[in-house]
């Protein structure tokens, strides 16, 4: 009872500094599109090994459901215990602080979303997605996905990122159609990644539009090593 309340705590913090910290670019974060070139991405993580997956698709197809967050190694929802790795831990950001149904599971048979896999979204239009990690990563490379046949979509999202110095590094409308994109992160030198956050471009709680932004498919965590590329 304890660690899941210290677990919520270190969350809510991160939360804040996601929200508070301002954006400032910086190289020691670097974004890969694993879909342009995976070659690049392979020679980036050589060598670091790797702390955990998952993959969504191996799954009974998710329908819609939800549940409130987070959502961890204990599993939740559609997720079985012990399918999501025990640093990770996965919820929204609520724009509307007593709404306890943070997070939204997506099967490609429900309507409406288009999304060709198993995906995990924010229960709220105007709520961003959010990957915490229990002890600082090397590196991440998951499938993004949005909402892109909503009214008004444009089918991006911004990727934040909260490294171990607790700097922000933003990479704004990239790609993130509801078929998804694969990314990578990876941090360079001394610089491991503690969170990412994915969001809408400008998203206005008033807007009619739903984007929810988040993940598909499958998700990889990977180790820091003493000298990340």
């Amino acid at each position: 009872m304890l660690d899941e309340l210290m677990s919520r705590v270190r969350m809510y913090a991160i939360g804040l500094l996601f929200a508070a910290v301002p954006c400032i670019a910086t190289a020691q974060i670097i974004l890969f599109d694993i879909e342009a070139n995976p070659k690049a991405w392979a020679q980036a993580i050589a060598g670091m090994p790797v702390l955990g997956s998952w993959d969504l698709s191996t799954l009974p197809d998710f329908g819609v459901s939800s549940m409130e967050g987070p959502l961890t190694s204990a599993g939740g929802g559609p997720i079985p215990p012990g399918f999501i790795p025990s640093i990770v831990h996965i919820d929204s950001s609520r724009f509307f602080p007593s709404e306890p149904i943070t997070l939204a599971f997506i099967g490609p048979s429900a309507n409406g979303s288009d999304n060709t896999e198993n995906a995990i979204v924010p229960n709220q239009a105007q709520d961003s997605f959010n990957i915490f990690f229990s002890t600082v990563v090397g590196g991440f490379a998951f499938d993004a996905i949005s909402c892109s046949l909503c009214a008004g979509s444009l089918g991006v999202i911004n990727i934040t990122i909260l490294d171990d110095l607790g700097t922000k590094t933003v990479f704004e409308r990239v790609a993130a159609p509801s078929s998804g994109h694969l990314y990578g992160l990876v941090g360079k030198k001394s610089r491991r990644i503690s969170a990412v956050n994915l969001s809408y471009p400008g998203a206005d709680p008033l807007d009619p539009n739903h984007y929810f932004p988040g993940i598909q498919g499958a998700t990889t965590v990977i180790a820091s090593t003493k000298s990340n590329r």
